[in-house]
């Protein structure tokens, strides 16, 4: 599904030229992450964790029996005690959000993060260095971690208003521009 969001951008023509600021930029939907199946490449898929290995729990300790107390007669009715509601299980919440980053990172750089190719693009998103640098990057993108080119590339998508800093990869992944 396609995201949307809102832009607000302010255009000043002086001596004929028109120059185009975004003012704000919000996103209203975030787009979701479809399975795309593109080209004659099978995708590969990561390794399965390993299975937890279960630790038995210790032996309890033996309880003295308590004797019998005499409770008091009560014409009261007796008190229901609280169902505990199940615990809600933690939802995946950044699995869907990362799996577009990992499928255009694969499209832009076969995956890999730490990619430098000398073509003045870095990392698995191949930015350009002044890009990087324009959005408060240190070093170069391929120095640093893939959660730091996400966080990155997540505000010029968010200031560009989609993936249009990708517009090869977004277009055949299907992401909006």
């Amino acid at each position: 599904m396609d995201g949307r969001g809102e832009r607000i951008v302010e255009t000043t023509t002086i001596g004929g030229v028109t120059l185009t600021e975004i003012r704000s930029s919000t996103v209203l939907l975030y787009p979701v992450a479809e399975v795309v199946v593109v080209g004659a490449r099978r995708p590969t898929r990561p390794d399965p964790a390993p299975e937890p290995v279960p630790v038995p729990a210790p032996a309890p300790e033996p309880v003295a029996e308590p004797e019998p107390v005499a409770e008091p007669e009560s014409e009261s009715e007796p008190v229901a005690e609280p169902e505990s509601e199940p615990a809600e299980p933690e939802p995946a919440a950044s699995s869907a959000y990362e799996a577009v980053w990992d499928q255009l990172a694969e499209c832009e750089s076969g995956g890999d993060w730490s990619i430098n190719t000398g073509n003045g693009y870095y990392g698995g998103l191949q930015f350009a260095a002044e890009t990087w640098s324009g959005l408060g990057g240190a070093g170069l993108p391929h120095e640093n971690s893939k959660d730091e080119q996400i966080r990155l590339a997540t505000i010029l998508r968010d200031q560009s208003g989609g993936y249009g800093a990708w517009p090869s990869c977004a277009a055949q992944l299907g992401l909006p521009t």
